[in-house]
């Protein structure tokens, strides 16, 4: 089972996920609609519970 986190701002999403695969794809949907207009950093960590290892990858983004 493997566990992404977003955080925009201050929030924290957490989803669960599981694959069979090393390629799996999962995908979520992040509700901005509460969001300030701005710059944002998005930072999304994987969390492989089985290896017990994890990445993360960040990303700006601009919401108007």
């Amino acid at each position: 089972m493997s566990r992404a986190n977003v955080a925009a701002s201050l929030s924290v999403v957490t989803t669960e996920a599981s694959g069979v695969r090393a390629d799996e794809v999962v995908s979520f949907f992040i509700d901005i609609r509460d969001q300030d207009p701005g710059r944002y950093t998005l930072t999304v960590t994987v969390e492989d519970a089985v290896a017990g290892r994890s990445a993360s990858a960040q990303r700006e983004v601009v919401l108007e």
